[in-house]
């Protein structure tokens, strides 16, 4: 028998309710993609795909940490957990910049960022699945490198296709169909620059009250869901999300009408 410590228990649960919406969006996005069959959708898919098996096993991680009182595995073997969810954070960062790249720009051949981008991902993704098998007296200061390379990665992504995407956005005409896209990736990457701040944040709060799980905790699972909602409802756009666009400016039509 199992025993569980039901201290974090409502923590572990949020984040499995919103795995849950992630999985749905997933095969949502998988089967459109088979529909369409066009590489911009194939792409979303795979980008939702690679984040949803990060999030699985960064809540995997947390509760053979914090709620199984024997654990499945050693407890100092959990870094398993957490370092596979980093290895697959870095895959999505990258899947995303190719979403990117299909949506925004033709080529014949990669671009040079292309190619350096993905020896990058090659490297840390090798790195962070080669740390657990280190010394233990190396893994702590080896997790802050892969912690630190991570933010690295993220913003060395999400800051420039923030502004590039925002500076498209003002380009396009209204009625452009690839105006929503755009500001699906905007926001997109607006979300996952606003997280590592949260984290941050999070770090600082819980070295400075020994707690785990406080408010920007939870700041940061509601940012994680955004910003896959955006890049999902942007580009998957299901008829429940254009008939409510429709009734908003219908709305602000009537409003202005009135004025």
């Amino acid at each position: 028998m199992i025993l569980i410590d039901t201290t974090y228990l409502p923590q572990i649960v949020l984040e499995g309710i919103i795995g849950t919406l992630f999985l749905i969006f997933w095969i949502d996005s998988v089967r459109r993609a088979r529909i369409k069959k066009h590489i911009i959708a194939k792409r979303l898919a795979q980008f939702l795909g690679i984040y949803l098996i990060a999030t699985i096993f960064t809540t995997l991680n947390q509760i053979n940490r914090e709620v199984l009182e024997f654990s499945l595995i050693p407890k100092d073997s959990a870094i398993f957990f957490d370092q596979l969810y980093k290895a697959f954070a870095f895959a999505a960062n990258y899947w995303f910049f190719l979403f990117y790249l299909e949506v925004f720009t033709h080529y014949e051949k990669p671009p040079k960022k292309k190619v350096q981008l993905l020896i990058f991902t090659i490297i840390s993704i090798g790195a962070t699945l080669s740390l657990p098998l280190l010394p233990q007296n190396i893994i702590d200061v080896g997790d802050t490198i892969i912690s630190v390379l991570l933010l690295v990665h993220s913003l060395v992504i999400y800051i420039p296709l923030f502004i590039q995407s925002r500076a498209l956005y003002h380009k396009i005409d209204e009625d452009n169909e690839r105006r929503p896209a755009v500001f699906s990736i905007f926001l997109t990457s607006a979300f996952f620059i606003l997280l590592w701040i949260v984290n941050i944040l999070n770090q600082v709060w819980d070295m400075l009250t020994d707690k785990l799980y406080g408010p920007f905790w939870l700041f940061s699972w509601i940012v994680i869901f955004l910003a896959i909602f955006s890049a999902y409802a942007g580009f998957i756009n299901p008829p429940w999300l254009r008939k409510l666009l429709k009734k908003f400016n219908r709305g602000n039509n009537k409003d202005e009408e009135t004025k």
